[in-house]
């Protein structure tokens, strides 16, 4: 009988063979469980233990159940691998979205722990939905506070220059060899189109994060 099986793959088609065998009396399970295993080692034996060949081995010994059917157990229900939820990643996608505008900064925060938590997104899907959202659905607050283009103003500074003073017909002086004023324009706040542009840009990267990871929510099993 094989104790030590020399491949995953023999323990596992062991495995099946034995559950397969559970409904026949405990001599006759004994007796097919260990031809089989023999019949394995002896076959990988002559192969020289070669991992190539164990699938080549295990196909030719035939499959578990059937074997079991032959010798005259009945039919086990294949086991059903068992379905997980999806309602940590629908909570990460809806804290991430809508949790980002009704619960302000709080709910994009947990949105993200939960999206790292999880096992089923992907690394990039990860680095999407931490990076893209959080700009696209603060910015019509941060536009709203950030003042846009409302004009221009100019400030001219004259430096102070002491001259030659004439005497005046009055007995006053006037003052001469006065520099020419340095004047400097500023704008007042962004653009009306850039900040819409930033405002458009943003959103749509916030739309595209949220479909993306919906729709791998919608294909998880």
């Amino acid at each position: 009988m094989m104790t030590t099986p020399i491949d995953p793959r023999v323990e596992a088609y062991l495995r099946q063979l034995n559950f397969a065998l559970s409904p026949l009396p405990w001599d006759q399970r004994n007796e097919i469980f260990t031809d089989i295993s023999d019949h394995i080692a002896r076959e990988l034996t002559a192969v020289g233990g070669e991992p190539t060949a164990v699938d080549d081995v295990l196909r030719r010994v035939g499959d578990p159940h059937a074997i079991a059917q032959e010798a005259g157990a009945p039919p086990l229900p294949m086991p059903v691998p068992p379905r997980t939820g999806r309602g940590l990643e629908i909570a990460a996608v809806l804290l991430i979205s809508a949790g980002s505008i009704f619960v302000p900064l709080l709910g994009w925060l947990v949105g993200v722990v939960l999206l790292w938590v999880s096992r089923r997104f992907t690394r990039a899907d990860k680095l999407i939905g931490t990076l893209l959202p959080p700009f696209g659905f603060f910015a019509p607050f941060v536009l709203a506070f950030m003042p846009l283009s409302s004009g221009s103003s100019t400030a001219c500074v004259t430096p102070l220059q002491v001259g030659s003073a004439q005497p005046a017909g009055n007995g006053g002086a006037t003052a001469v060899g006065l520099p020419a004023a340095h004047c400097t324009t500023v704008t007042h706040g962004i653009g009306a189109g850039t900040g819409l542009a930033i405002l458009l840009v943003l959103v749509v990267a916030a739309i595209y994060t949220v479909v993306r990871l919906s729709r791998r929510v919608a294909h998880m099993t």
